[in-house]
């Protein structure tokens, strides 16, 4: 299995499948590595990280290339192209012994502004996307350093790149033809960058600011070899490489390939295109020179400007002298005195377009004039601009135009990402319109399955309170039906008679009255039953009595029958002498002698009246006392079992309320799904959006509601 190094100390680093950001265990620095989903991947990006640390940063662009062809999601292989593009080297710190990079080819663009930084982000994922956006901001620092240093610098005509050192130490002969170049240049005027002099007094400094200064202000770059892997060796390709994508078409740079005891066919193929010259040959020298005043003509190499061709030599002087002063302040971006030293140049010079220049970096804050073309706002519209463009050279004003033309396309640029940057928001927006519209559908649906489930189940409770209170109520009214229904008043007196005629009777007429009287009773007792079939059994049963007794009295009052006549006579007289008897009991003595017949007659109709009356009076008021009770009675048993039916009903209808559950739990389910699938849309549309901000460095904000958090 492949080994993936620590990009600061080269040290392994652990492999964790689906683990993005791993710490090194020498170091202790955190850093990306690539997704462990293919072998030849790994190996890949083992050799690039190789060349990388070794400083062939064009070959380890070029596995890199190959990885993202092969696999174009992997953000790993972005972020190794952004390290060879601006050439990072992680080098020892001498005061933390810990690891810092330094960038080797830098740029006036931003690392965050990178388009393949932002692939970086596009493919990474939220923990990784959070270690490149700190590593680049890193360098990011680091490059606007080297451009802070590199402004302070002096425009270069030339640029002579060559290999100084040989593998055993010694000078190379590349150095020495360089160095005769560079005397014969110097000698006729022009600003020179030729490392082994121009950088002897930079000794522990970084080098790459000057390079860079040389680098994008030379017009013109010589590449000397005398030997085919000089002119590979990693830090003079680098220099003649990064030169090579300076020259675009429009930027009047150019580059001379001049070789020695070497066939012109194993140079560099870059160079294939180019005019090389042979400095092997007799008078290659005068050669050289003569086509280096071509391209740069000495009096088209620094023109005098306008402003200086009127003014004397003493003021000429004094004007390049507080020009000087004021871009080495607008350098330190001390912006005060700089405007000060540039309003001194105009009180001189009032139609100076370089101060006008420095009054346009002062207006836009910038320290290098280049940095006018990375501006987000119009430089055009600037009164400072235009007076560039009215008393400028051609050359002053060609750089202005060109750097207007970089903001042009930056501020299109820029408004089309915040027009990208508005439609992702609005995506999201609408994302979550349609989410919570889908939300509120499922959640209803929950919420009347709910319902339905509590309903049915306050239903059944109140239906098993109905049930025990009509319970109760019949068990009541049954038990208070349940007593005797005879009076006392009544019964007593009537056993009471009874027996005292039986004691004090004997003879015949005492025995019917017994017998009138037993019927009486009997027709009382049954006058208070309250029979458990019907209660109107009783008013029958004693009105029937009481008709066949009135009957009786009527037969005999008329004389109708003699049957009824003798037998109902009996009854009578036994019904008079009943009171008589008693009395007579009661006193000692037969007042039966002492009343007439017609009295007897009278007394015996009234005695018999009165007895029926009773009779029939407590018969009916029980009768319809029993009636009522029992309808009662029957009406609360038959509420209490409709009741039980009800509660039994709902007991043994578990298929209808198990439905009900599952409709709540399928109801539950689906908002559930729901909520989680519109939640990922909506961490999708964010997403996108927030990619979108980061890639151009826009500000965005948070979209998303709690809920789908």
């Amino acid at each position: 299995m492949a080994v993936i190094n620590c990009k600061m100390c080269g040290s392994p680093l652990p492999l964790i499948p689906n683990v993005t950001v791993v710490e090194c265990e020498y170091c202790g620095r955190e850093q990306t590595i690539p997704s462990m989903d293919n072998e030849k991947k790994l190996a890949s990006f083992a050799r690039a990280e190789q060349l990388r640390t070794a400083c062939e940063f064009d070959k380890a662009a070029g596995v890199f290339e190959t990885i993202v062809v092969d696999f174009p999601q992997e953000a790993e292989a972005y972020w190794g192209l952004v390290l060879c593009k601006y050439g990072v080297e992680y080098v020892a710190d001498p005061t933390t012994g810990g690891r810092v990079p330094t960038c080797h080819r830098s740029s006036f663009q931003s690392v965050l502004d990178d388009s393949d930084f932002e692939q970086v982000l596009e493919n990474a994922d939220v923990e990784s996307r959070r270690v490149y956006r700190e590593e680049a901001k890193r360098l990011d620092e680091i490059r606007k350093g080297i451009i802070s240093v590199s402004a302070s610098e002096d425009p270069y005509d030339i640029f002579i790149c060559y290999k100084e050192t040989a593998k055993n130490g010694d000078r190379t002969l590349d150095s020495v033809l360089a160095q005769d170049i560079y005397d014969q240049l110097v000698s006729k005027g022009y600003r020179v960058f030729f490392a082994r002099v121009t950088l002897e007094d930079k000794l522990g400094q970084e080098y790459e600011p000057y390079i860079f200064a040389a680098l994008n202000s030379a017009k013109l770059m010589l590449a000397i070899g005398t030997d085919c892997e000089y002119f590979n060796a990693v830090w003079v390709k680098n220099e003649w490489s990064r030169y090579l994508k300076l020259m675009t078409p429009g930027s009047e740079k150019h580059l001379i390939p001049c070789y020695k005891n070497i066939d012109p066919s194993d140079m560099p193929k870059e160079f294939a295109r180019l005019q090389a010259q042979d400095l092997g040959k007799v008078g290659a020298m005068q050669d050289l020179m003569r086509g280096v005043e071509k391209i740069l003509p000495r009096e088209v190499a620094a023109p005098m400007p306008e402003w200086a061709k009127m003014q004397g030599d003493v003021s000429q002087n004094t004007i390049g002298a507080y020009l000087k002063r004021a871009f080495q302040f607008l350098n330190e971006e001390t912006w005060d005195k700089a405007d000060a030293y540039l309003e001194k140049a105009l009180d001189i010079a009032p139609e100076c377009a370089e101060a006008f220049m420095g009054k346009l970096m002062l207006e836009f804050r910038v320290m290098h004039e280049a940095q006018l073309g990375l501006q987000y706002r119009p430089i055009s519209a600037s009164k400072n601009y235009r007076k560039v463009m009215q008393y400028g050279d051609p050359g002053i004003r060609q750089r202005l135009e060109n750097y207007n033309r970089q903001v042009e396309q930056r501020i299109a640029t820029r408004k089309a990402q915040m027009a990208e940057l508005e439609n992702k928001k609005q995506a999201v927006l609408a994302e979550v319109q349609k989410s919570n519209q889908i939300m509120n559908e499922y959640q209803q649906r929950f919420a009347v399955a709910e319902q339905q489930v509590k309903t049915r189940a306050e239903q059944y409770v109140q239906a098993q309170m109905q049930k025990a209170e009509l319970e109760q109520k019949y068990i009541n009214l049954r038990a208070s039906s349940g007593n005797t229904a005879i009076p006392l008043w009544i019964l007593l007196p009537i056993i009471a008679v009874c027996v005292i005629l039986w004691l004090v009777g004997g003879s015949e007429q005492t025995g019917l009255a017994f017998i009138c009287l037993a019927i009486g009773a009997v027709t009382l007792v049954v006058s208070g039953v309250r029979t458990s079939e019907s209660a109107a059994a009783a008013v029958i049963v004693n009105l029937g009595l009481v008709f066949f007794v009135f009957v009786g009295a009527l037969i005999y009052a008329f004389g109708r029958f003699e049957l009824g006549h003798s037998f109902l006579s009996a009854i009578g007289a036994g019904v008079i002498h009943l009171p008589i008897a008693l009395i007579g009991g009661i006193f000692g003595g037969d007042l039966g002698e002492q009343i007439s017949a017609e009295t007897m007659a009278m007394t015996c109709y009234i005695s018999a009246a009165i007895y029926l009356g009773i009779t029939l009076v407590v018969s009916v008021r029980r009768g319809i006392s029993a009636a009522s009770e029992k309808t009662s009675v029957r009406n609360a048993k038959n509420a209490y079992e409709k009741a039980q039916q009800t509660v039994a009903a709902m007991e043994a209808d578990s298929a209808a309320e198990q439905q009900l559950i599952t409709a709540m739990g399928l109801a539950k389910g689906q908002y559930d799904s729901a909520l989680k699938a519109c939640r990922s849309n909506v961490h999708v549309a964010n997403n996108a959006y927030l990619r979108t901000g980061e890639r151009y460095n826009l500000k965005t904000e948070q979209l998303i509601p709690d809920l789908y958090r």
